[in-house]
């Protein structure tokens, strides 16, 4: 279904066949799709600069060969993603966006046009924790700021660049990435409205994620 969709042309759900009340909605798996996101060029830049200093003069010394070129078996830990984009500051997580923002006001060259990518980054942070909501302490409520239709538009409005030739093709997502990012965020955020419509106070958003569905009973 989703490898059918184009621009505007969202189809994120289907009628129950048996509960024509009752909607099915479509979401791919997140982390997997934020995956698929980070293969920028800054990152690799970045990560030729530090891996040349000793190692108490790094500005990332949590960014490892790993984080840019894993092997099959690392490409499927989502980990190496979300400590790329965190903007925790702890010994775990990387701060990619820091070291960018740090070479590029040393005026390194290939890292003068790496304020995008820093921001963007920040910005993943914030839509996968949207995404990955585990406790109820920090589920999402009704009047939470993170449910908006700012990442749809952000999406269509950078896919528009492209096609009017704005931007070079291998400057946005691959086609099959953009769409499902496109049907999950619509999924969900209308079976968030949907599950406060029923009753619920929070919905914690993780539960939706592939992995909880493969280790259902």
């Amino acid at each position: 279904m989703v490898s059918l969709l184009e621009l505007g042309l969202v189809k994120h759900f289907f009628q129950n066949p048996y509960d024509d009340l009752r909607k099915i909605f479509v979401l791919s798996n997140t982390p997997h799709l934020f995956k698929c996101i980070l293969r920028w060029r800054h990152y690799q830049v970045l990560y030729e600069k530090e891996r040349k200093l000793p190692g108490n003069t790094n500005v990332c010394p949590k960014f490892i060969e790993s984080h840019i070129g894993p092997c099959s078996f690392a490409k499927m830990r989502v980990s190496l993603m979300t400590q790329c984009i965190s903007n925790q500051s702890n010994d775990y997580f990387v701060l990619v966006h820091v070291g960018l923002n740090i070479y590029r006001q040393r005026l390194t060259e290939e890292l003068e046009d790496s304020e995008p990518t820093a921001m963007f980054s920040l910005y993943l942070n914030n839509l996968f924790d949207c995404f990955n909501r585990r406790y109820p302490g920090e589920g999402i409520k009704h009047s939470s700021p993170d449910i908006d239709k700012v990442p749809i538009i952000l999406i269509d409005s950078w896919e528009m660049e492209v096609s009017k030739n704005m931007i070079l093709p291998d400057n946005y997502l691959t086609k099959e990435t953009a769409e499902g990012l496109r049907v999950t965020l619509q999924s969900m955020f209308a079976f968030i409205e949907y599950l406060y419509t029923v009753g619920f106070d929070f919905v914690l958003t993780s539960k939706a994620n592939q992995d909880k569905i493969e280790v259902s009973d």
